[in-house]
């Protein structure tokens, strides 16, 4: 069997009987997959592979949402917005974002995930306006992630939030105006 090249990676078979393979990443890291059979692993290398030849972003998996969220404020949020905005933003990561999905691996995300999150904020009381505006966060914030390379997909954007209805608003007719002045 021919030696294989650089950035093709290895496959070999884990002492619980499990195959695992390696690629080599652009920055000289590497990137570990694993299957149950030779040609599952062989599968799911290939197109990483073909990725990090081509010189792209493999997204590696070891930040979780609560670091990124952070880093997004910072080096996107702040400087893009009014003070006001950026609070409200600060607000919300560190009261409901990080708080309830901020363990969880930025590349692990789910729309499950996401879907469970809405849930919980409507059972806690908040308004499905207040949801909305936190779906719309994270979305902001995924959306980053997504163009720097650090996942790829939004998975924010594959979630319908909870729907917004304003109330319609009543307003007093001239009797009713008399009576209160």
């Amino acid at each position: 069997m021919p030696k294989r090249g650089n950035g093709e990676g290895s496959i070999y078979q884990t002492a619980n009987g499990r195959w695992r393979g390696s690629v080599t990443l652009p920055d000289g890291g590497r990137k570990y997959v694993s299957g149950r059979t030779r040609q599952d692993v062989a599968t799911k290398m290939a197109p990483l592979a073909a990725k990090a030849s081509a010189g792209g972003h493999i997204p590696v998996g070891r930040v979780t949402v609560g670091t990124w969220l952070p880093t997004w404020l910072d080096e996107d949020a702040r400087p893009r917005t009014r003070e006001s905005t950026f609070s409200d933003y600060q607000g919300i990561v560190n009261n409901h974002l990080v708080p309830a999905i901020g363990s969880k691996r930025l590349t692990a995300l789910r729309p499950d995930d996401i879907s469970r999150l809405h849930r919980d904020l409507l059972s806690k009381g908040l308004s499905t306006g207040r949801v909305l505006n936190i779906h719309r966060v994270l979305c902001r914030a995924l959306h980053i992630a997504e163009r720097w390379g650090y996942v790829e997909k939004n998975v924010a954007t594959l979630v319908y939030p909870p729907a917004h209805h304003e109330s319609p608003t009543d307003y007093l007719d001239t009797a009713e105006v008399a009576a209160v002045l």
